[in-house]
């Protein structure tokens, strides 16, 4: 674990981590790099107020990288632990065609990767064909970064594809489980975070230990094995 000591106060391990990455990323001139982006990104309409918020932008970026490097420095301490990140609304933004990493990534992927060596990084997304996005798509820059042996998709039911019928008749079923009440889990999550949900569920039963960074809130259920980053979800304007 990079030599960090366990028997550190954990905040004062936290802020040391959380400065020293934020100074590789040269985060001082964060403020005038969502600028430039903003200027080369937003409309006429919402480039004003979008100027007039970036303080708040950085500050929420800056809780993103501090409650990651938490999560990971508590998720070290256990025997083989996989972080399943999300991709759209929480690693980058998705605006029409065109896609964007939030400010600190990927850098922070390879900071963590860095730091603490015993944990792996996969994806759980609602996407399909993450790999191939990864190997020569829009998300190349997650090359190396990303363990293909954790890459899975809600797209997949009992990991097959699934068919334009058996998608409908799964949300029907989500619906109807949510409108009588069968599943507390249903309580505050979408069909997404359900599936989500289910895939992490699957694979603690399998062995693995599963962990998760999502903007949907699966804690409640997974308690300290998930981190909600719905809070500081960029706009799609500071992301390049």
């Amino acid at each position: 674990m990079d030599n960090l000591d366990r028997e550190t106060n954990p905040e004062t391990t936290l802020e040391r981590l959380s400065d020293e990455f934020l100074e590789l990323i040269n985060f001082k001139n964060l403020e005038s790099i969502l600028k430039e982006r903003v200027y080369k990104y937003a409309n006429k309409y919402n480039q004003e107020w979008l100027l007039e918020n970036i303080n708040n932008a950085v500050e929420k970026e800056k809780t993103f990288i501090k409650k990651v490097i938490n999560a990971y420095m508590n998720w070290s301490k256990e025997n083989d632990p996989v972080v399943l990140w999300d991709i759209d609304d929480t690693i980058g933004r998705l605006q029409g065609e065109r896609w964007g990493y939030r400010p600190s990534m990927p850098s922070i992927l390879q900071f963590l990767k860095e730091k603490f060596p015993n944990i792996e990084n996969g994806i759980l997304s609602d996407r399909d064909h993450v790999a191939e996005q990864i190997s020569d798509g829009k998300l190349n820059q997650l090359q190396g970064l990303i363990n293909f042996d954790h890459i899975h998709s809600t797209r997949s039911l009992d990991w097959t594809e699934t068919t334009d019928e058996q998608d409908r008749e799964q949300r029907k079923a989500f619906k109807e489980a949510k409108k009588t009440g069968v599943m507390e889990e249903l309580e505050y999550l979408s069909i997404g975070g359900y599936m989500k949900l289910k895939i992490v569920k699957d694979l603690k039963k399998q062995g693995v230990n599963a962990k998760s960074i999502d903007d949907y809130d699966l804690g409640k259920t997974l308690g300290g094995d998930a981190i909600n980053v719905w809070a500081e979800m960029p706009k799609d304007e500071y992301c390049e």
